[in-house]
Order: C-alpha cells, then structure tokens, then sequence
C-alpha cells in the first residue's frame, strides 16, 4: 500500500488554501490556546445540562485609528475635541459597512431558525440562545464539560473547541461562553511571593512601616489636592464580587485622608449586569481602589462600579443577570458598553483586573479593546493593573503557549494597545518582581512606543533575555507597562481592621487618581482633559519627568530543564518598569 501524500492529506482534509467546502459543512472556527492550570475538570455535560450561548454577529466595523489619535495628540487641530455618546455612535455607524452588518445577521438568524432553535432574545451584538448541552454539542462540533476555577467553586460549562458552518465563517466573530477559559483575578499575588532585597514589615499596623497616602505624597510630589469639585470624574471598576464596605472606607478616609474631612466627598456605587454591593461581604480589592483613589480626589467625583455576573455576558438587555452557574468572569464588555452609552463619561478608569492574554480568545479581546479605543475617542483615560505574576502572566504558571511550547504569557486587558498598563516598584526602589510585564502576542507594537522599545530591544544586556530563550516571547508585540508605582505594603482598612497588601492593583489606582488631579487641573483653567495617554507619556518631554527606575528584574519561569528570569529594569523605557515612576509636580508643571 502507497502511503498518502503530503498534498492528498491535506486534500483529504480541505485545508488546501482556496478549496471551496460544502456550505453547511462545519469548520473549527476557535480553539482554547490552552486551559489554564487554574481551571479544573469536573464532568462532561449530559443532556439534563442547559446552556445558555450568545453568537455575537461581525460588526464589519473599522474605525480609523488616526482619528482616534489626533484627538489625543497635542499637535493635532482635534486635540481635546472629543466624542459625545451621539456622535461617538455616528461616527460608528459611519465606520460599519451596513450591507455587510445586515448581511451577516441575516444569514445567522436564518440559520439558527433553519436548526429549530428559539431565540431567547437578541442585541446590537447578536442573539443569545437556549439548548440542551448534546444539542449544543452536535450543533457546534463540540465537546462541553463542566469546570471550577480557583477562586470559584461554581461549575461552568466550557469546551477546547467549537466548529460552525463554513459559509458563515465570515459572519459568526465568536460564541460565547465556549472556549472562553478567562484566568480572572484581580491584579494582587500572594502574600508569600518576596522580592530581591524586599522584606514584608510587621507591626504596627500604621503609616510608620506601611504605605498610606501621605506616604505616597511625599515620595510622588503629589503637592494638589482639590479644595472644590470640578467636571473631573474617576471611575473604579468592580468585577467578580468585589465589594466595597462604606464603613471601612470612611474609617480609612478619618484616619489617613488628605482633605478636610467636610470636603472628602463619598463615592457614588453604580450597579450594572444586576450587581449588587454587599455590605457584609467587605472585599480587600474594593476597599484598596476605593481607599487609595478617593484619599487623593477629595471633593471629586469618584464612582464604584459594580458589574454583576461573572461573564462577559453577550447579551444584557435591561441588565438582566445571567445565572451564577452559566457565568465566567469579568464582564469587561458590559462595563465598557455602560460607560460608553453615558452622555457624561467618567474622564479617569481605573481597572485592577487582569487576565491572561492567551486565555482570551481574541475575537473576544479585540471587542474589548476595540472599545477601549472609543473611550479614546471620547476623552477617557483607561489605567490597567498589568498582574502579580512577572512573566508567568496572571498567576505563577507552568508558562506554556497555545501549542504547548515554552513561552512567557502576556496579560489582558494590560496589551491592549489603548489603555495605559501600570506596573509596580518595590519597596526598595527597583522594578517588583512580580509584577506582570512584557509584550503582546496579539497586538503589534504601537508607533508611538516604536521608538522608545526598539532603543530597550538594541541593547540585549539590558533586556536581560536573548531573543531566542527558551522561553519564548514576541519581541514586535505591543509593550507594556506603561509606567510605575510603588505596589507594596499597603495599609488598608478592611473588615474593620487594617491589613497590608500589595499588587499592581496597589499601583494602579494611585496613578489614576493623579491623572484625575491633573484634569482637575486643566479643567479648572479652561483645557481638555488628557485622555487617551500614551502618545503624551511616550513624547520626550514627558518621558523626562518620571523617576528612571533602572534596577530590578521581572520574575521569569521555569520547569524541570530550564530556568529563565525575565526582563531587566534599564535606564529610560524598560519592559520593566515602562518610564518609571511619576513625579506629579514636574507632571503638573507641564500638562496643566
């Protein structure tokens, strides 16, 4: 017997480039890259299981990205002139091919009829259907089974993979929740990780040996604080049962606020996707954002908001939660759809949640960050925590790719190429070890940062990782962070008792209640707020204002052959530790 060809298989397969394939016939449309060490197999799906599965239709949307720069580059004649929730939404529009939009979902509401499938209800992004879980499985080519997550002890139906139609390949961006094994965690390691030269203090338990916001005054010549509110807004979002206790902040606020106490304005809670802030439930993640941002705002308008749910649910008409035991985990896509659909948006988010990249699909990523790119266009600054686990992504990993081979893992939402990715210091001075830094396998680099990491990359001694190490990472890729802050020994009020902490999610909403100062600032003498940050923070001028950190070394990863730690803090842009830290005062001095 002859033994097949290498063209007759793939011939045999229809993977041959152009071969045309039946239209009904189905086709792998998405893949887990990899099913986090952190998720757990509990059973496979029977027929008694219903699940609950959105087909979010192809927008065929494509907003131009210089527009959405000019509005966040100084030189530029639309500087400043952002977008209000009306023409942000015609300028949509005016992006989407509305014959192609049309066709695309006229084609998935005939097939999903075609299969006898009732529409539970449909969105601007698609329809959300019902089924049996051997239905789901024939209909989609694929194998569901039930897992738990670390943190979550909630079964929730995924599988590895999913096929649908190929005539509909182009109309279908994604099904979800299906291969959606989101990695969730809010951007805080354990508390047993030690950093080189770092020591965690003991008692007692005040400004002393621990972090308060006086502290961070001193060391980040924050000299402003507001004495009268303004148009200047900070939101903090709050995922995954994250909620914040009124008594244990105004304890925070007495003891460690930096206003006069009849002119610290409380924050507001806004509750979304049927969230609901438990008063009994006091959550260490909440009370640090909500502590360490207002402790610097004031009188500024500060809001919690509280998405419910655990999945980034594709369809919430009405806010109408989705069942606990159906969830995944952050409903990035509600938050943003919220904020976005708002005539007044808040100016400053601060978002200390992180996933790791490759644990998001990226049909579903590039939604997400599509939509950071329209808060851009309406003049918001998105700060992202970049994660606790160095280069091991969002939790210490056995640092595999998609395929299995040895590869640093990026963090999501921090590589997306819109938001600005907070990383953090230790307290000695030098990058932390643990925090999550690196470069996007999704996202090419930025032309704004083009330069400064092409100059990080040029010096291999610097980077402190060949370009051909075992472990491997993607030396084009969006880089991140951004900038730093200190993230470690916290004092926070939680429970009625204080209690330090560290993480990203330290770092992240100290930077973003400075730029909420900073606006306050400019909108007090009549000038736009900042927005959209990055092609500011990457001009020279700017650059020059941060604190150069230029030691420290991201935790990298190992397995039972090779050890490899991560990228080096260098002097200017390091993959590090970004710019490094800010100094509010020399900020102030030149923005506002």
């Amino acid at each position: 017997m002859l033994a097949p060809t290498f063209v007759s298989l793939f011939l045999a397969t229809g993977l041959v480039t152009g071969l045309p394939q039946p239209a009904n016939e189905l086709v792998e449309h998405e893949r887990a890259a990899t099913v986090p060490d952190s998720w757990h197999l509990v059973r496979p799906a029977s027929h008694d299981d219903i699940l609950t599965l959105r087909i979010a239709v192809k927008e065929h949307r494509k907003v131009d990205e210089n527009h959405i720069l000019a509005r966040s580059d100084p030189k530029s004649a639309l500087y400043g002139k952002y977008l209000g929730a009306e023409e942000l939404n015609t300028l949509l529009a005016e992006s989407t091919s509305t014959s192609a939009r049309q066709a695309s979902w006229d084609k998935v509401e005939r097939w999903i009829n075609q299969q006898n499938i009732p529409i539970v209800r449909d969105s601007a992004r698609g329809f959300e259907i019902k089924l049996p879980a051997d239905e789901a499985e024939s209909l989609f080519a694929a194998k569901f089974s039930y897992y738990t997550s670390d943190g979550n002890d909630k079964p929730v139906a995924r599988t590895e993979a999913y096929s649908i139609p190929s005539s509909l390949q182009d109309d279908i961006d994604f099904v979800y929740p299906t291969v959606h094994f989101f990695d969730a965690s809010h951007s805080r390691p354990a508390e047993s990780t030690l950093d080189r030269r770092q020591h965690f203090p003991t008692g007692p338990f005040d400004c002393s040996k621990y972090v308060c916001p006086i502290n961070l005054t001193t060391k980040y010549n924050i000299d402003y604080i507001p004495e009268t509110a303004s148009a200047s807004k900070l939101a903090v979002a709050g995922f995954i049962e994250q909620y914040a206790n009124n008594e244990d902040w105004k304890e925070f606020i007495s003891k460690y606020g930096l206003s006069d106490a009849a002119k610290q304005a409380p924050y507001e809670i806004i509750e979304i996707n049927g969230g609901k802030n438990d008063q009994t439930k006091p959550q260490l993640e909440a009370q640090l954002d909500m502590e360490f941002t207002t402790a610097f705002t004031g009188p500024l308008n500060v809001t919690y908001t509280l998405v419910g749910g655990r999945p980034p649910a594709q369809d919430q008409p009405g806010n109408v939660p989705v069942p606990i035991e159906e969830n995944g985990q952050e409903p990035y896509l509600e938050f943003l759809d919220h904020l976005l659909a708002q005539d007044e948006v808040p100016q400053v988010v601060s978002i200390s949640y992180t996933d790791d990249e490759q644990a998001v699909p990226q049909s579903y990523a590039n939604q997400v960050c599509d939509r950071f790119s329209y808060l851009a266009l309406r003049g918001v600054s998105v700060l992202v925590a970049s994660g606790d686990a160095g280069a091991q992504g969002t939790r210490f990993s056995s640092c595999k790719g998609p395929d299995g081979e040895p590869r640093f893992v990026p963090t999501f939402p921090a590589s997306c190429p819109w938001v600005t990715t907070v990383g953090a210091t230790a307290g000695w001075g030098g990058a932390a070890g643990f925090s999550s830094a690196g470069f996007s396998n999704y996202w090419p680099r930025p032309a704004w940062q083009e330069a400064a990491v092409a100059g990080y990359l040029a010096n291999n001694t610097a980077v402190g990782v060949a370009e051909d190490a075992w472990f491997a990472w993607n030396k084009t890729g969006r880089a991140y962070p951004d900038l730093s802050l200190r993230g470690t020994d916290f004092l926070v009020i939680n429970g009625g008792s204080p209690t330090p902490t560290k993480g990203t999610s330290a770092s992240t909403p100290v930077v973003a209640a400075m730029v909420a100062l900073l606006n306050d600032l400019r909108l007090k003498k009549g000038m736009p707020v900042l927005g959209f940050l990055n092609p500011i923070l990457y001009r020279s001028d700017v650059a020059a204002t941060f604190t150069d950190v230029t030691d420290g070394v991201i935790n990298g990863c190992a397995n039972a052959e090779h050890q490899q730690s991560a990228f080096q803090a260098a002097p200017g842009w390091d993959a590090a530790s970004g710019w490094g830290e800010p100094d509010f005062a020399k900020l102030r001095k030149l923005l506002a």
